[in-house]
């Protein structure tokens, strides 16, 4: 190994060029004012590859006594020098020489020698790369701080977006929706009011036996299938009162509202499974109910409380084709995969099911519920079920099942005939949250699949 001339730097003997500084290759450029690679100071230190700083000019240097690279600045002020007479410097008038030698007598106090008309100081070798990669650590470091910041002020949009902005838009779009369902509607007697609606919306193609009352919303979204009511309850601070929609899909409407705009809180929607005509063993409808507020389907968990069914008793739901109501008749938790119940999962979204098959459903729906409301129900009756998200452990669903109104049954709901069931049967996930037994594991579940 050999030591280069110019940044002292070991290098393998065979080279020509420095693989550090490129000294012997073409392609090295020696700083112009700096002295001669090689030139010896002092008798003792040898001078290498030179850079300008504002200290003057910084040498790579090697010391002959201590065998050693340093740094060896010369103190070199380039506004008043005009160049060198050999190694000396020579200064641009008398002024400029008075005033750099007056320096040089201030110099001689410290670390140096003074020499050529200068003055010359140490710095331990390679102070200037450590410089350099300081500097460059800072303007990383800066980088760091400025895309931190960036990032920060990006998360603070998205969580005003989505906990602020998103919430006031779904509020705002969910009054004028049910300003829309609302609304009057005037009629004539011997006039088909569908017909005068088709003259005020001629590009619309309404639905023989439509409701007209869903006719200015519906002009706007032609999924529009129906209405969901609950009388007195609230999700947050807007009434239960809900657009439902129906497409081919359940996916469509859990981020699109009713106006076809893009919402974390979607629009409540029938089972793309249900007909509406005439109504299936089940009507299901789905609706968002968040982790952080209630909005939505977010006020059926006060159902958990049977004082709330006492005070709600009841679900009103329209479709585009018939006006329902349903006396409440259960509340279930229940589990959205079969991981959560030892490979199982209570079918309570299912569409259609026979007589027998209803039986089985309400046989396991009566050890489910949270309390029994009073209501009667049989295998022959339909249902109605609303169909959330809860938190009492991770992926979770509520349900609230009403039995439609019997033709010519009194529409009063005995609230007093409610009882607490002391024991409802949980998902196993329920339980393991809690870190208590589950007197169901060896239940066997008598309704599994639709």
């Amino acid at each position: 190994m050999k030591l280069c001339l110019a940044c002292f730097k070991e290098c393998e003997d065979n080279l020509q060029s420095c693989p550090h500084c490129g000294y012997g290759s073409d392609s090295f450029a020696r700083m112009p004012s700096a002295l001669p690679i090689g030139t010896i100071l002092q008798g003792r230190y040898m001078t290498g590859k030179a850079e300008m700083n504002k200290n003057g000019i910084v040498y790579a240097a090697f010391d002959n006594q201590t065998k050693k690279a340093i740094n060896l600045i010369e103190y070199y002020p380039e506004d008043n020098v005009s160049g060198r007479r050999g190694n000396a410097l020579i200064y641009i008038d008398a002024q400029a020489a008075e005033k750099a030698l007056s320096k040089l007598e201030n110099k001689k106090k410290n670390k140096g020698f003074a020499v050529n008309n200068t003055f010359y100081t140490f710095s331990d070798y390679n102070t200037a790369e450590k410089s350099a990669r300081a500097k460059a650590n800072r303007i990383f470091r800066n980088i760091a701080y400025i895309s931190s910041f960036i990032c920060l002020l990006l998360s603070a949009v998205y969580l005003l977006k989505y906990f602020v902005l998103d919430n006031n838009s779904y509020q705002k779009n969910a009054l004028a929706m049910q300003s829309m369902l609302n609304g009057e509607v005037t009629t004539v007697v011997g006039i088909d009011p569908l017909e005068e609606i088709r003259k005020q919306y001629p590009g619309v193609d309404f639905p023989e036996g439509m409701n007209p009352s869903f006719a200015e919303l519906y002009s706007q979204n032609n999924e529009l299938a129906g209405q969901v009511t609950i009388d007195g309850l609230y999700s947050e601070d807007i009434p239960f009162d809900f657009a439902v929609m129906q497409t081919d899909n359940n996916d469509k409407y859990l981020t699109v509202d009713v106006f076809g705009e893009n919402n974390k809180y979607g629009q409540p929607y029938f089972d793309y499974r249900n007909s509406l005509k005439t109504l299936d063993r089940n009507t299901i409808i789905h609706g968002h109910n968040m982790r952080y507020d209630d909005n939505v389907f977010g006020g059926l968990e006060q159902y958990k409380d049977p004082e709330t069914f006492k005070e709600h008793p009841i679900i009103k739901m329209k479709t585009l084709y018939g006006d329902y109501t349903f006396k409440i008749y259960a509340v279930i938790v229940v589990n959205g995969n079969t991981e959560q119940d030892n490979g199982k999962r209570f079918y309570y979204n299912f569409a259609k099911a026979t007589d027998v098959e209803f039986a089985k459903y309400l046989e396991e729906l009566d050890k489910r519920k949270l309390y029994s409301t009073g209501v009667d129900i049989t295998k022959y009756d339909k249902i109605i079920t609303l169909s959330t998200c809860c938190y009492d452990f991770e992926d979770a669903r509520l349900a609230v099942i009403g039995r439609l109104v019997r033709e010519g049954e009194d529409l009063t709901v005995d609230t007093s005939l409610v009882t607490v069931n002391p024991s409802p049967k949980y998902p196993q996930a329920y339980y393991d949250e809690r870190e208590i037994s589950n007197p169901y594991k060896n239940d066997e579940h008598l309704f599994m699949v639709p």
